[in-house]
């Protein structure tokens, strides 16, 4: 994946600390995961129970909601992922999208806990950068092509929208550092 260069935007710091060393961390923890945690707040109501169609409520207020979804790094250190357009985090996403993302695992002891969290925006991809977006996923997930082979599910990918969280902030927590160990950086805009 992309070296360095690609990356040159990680190395903006809002404090003064080792940016090359804790930033390349934060890369090297996102490229070694795959599930994130994406937030988006939006003025929704839902049926409940599966299949279920999003529908915005014009006076409802604004709802957080939080999905967990597979993801995949691009060259640039953006996380690619797939959703449907009717999903509640798709419905979010088409009128606000700004979002916040955490990566982590689950720790028996606080003292191992680390994670990324990301705040930015996230973009529908369409023509070839959604090509060049669902190729990054499908590298990192190729069950993928062989989900969509079986009865019924043919369809999966081409009515599947293909989003690329771009982040614009970014925070390592590694409690093995000290107590409550966390760094953060500005990134850019997004």
């Amino acid at each position: 994946m992309g070296g360095a260069s690609a990356r040159s935007g990680w190395a903006r710091t809002r404090r003064q600390l080792s940016v090359a060393s804790h930033s390349e961390d934060v890369w090297e923890y996102l490229r070694s995961h795959h599930v994130m945690c994406l937030a988006t707040v939006g003025s929704a109501t839902t049926d409940e129970g599966a299949g279920s169609q999003v529908s915005a409520a014009p006076e409802a207020p604004a709802v957080p909601h939080v999905a967990s979804l597979f993801y995949a790094t691009d060259a640039e250190g953006r996380l690619i992922f797939l959703s449907m357009a009717a999903s509640r985090h798709g419905h979010d996403l088409k009128s606000q999208s700004r979002a916040a993302v955490a990566v982590t695992e689950q720790y028996e002891d606080w003292r191992e806990i680390k994670g990324v969290q990301l705040h930015g925006s996230v973009e529908v991809l369409r023509g070839v950068e959604r090509l060049r977006g669902l190729a990054t996923y499908l590298a990192r997930f190729p069950f993928v092509r062989e989900l969509v082979r079986l009865p019924g599910k043919a369809g999966l990918l081409e009515s599947a929208e293909v989003f690329r969280f771009v982040p614009s902030d970014a925070a390592f927590t590694d409690n093995s550092t000290g107590v409550f160990g966390r760094e953060e950086w500005h990134i850019g805009s997004a």
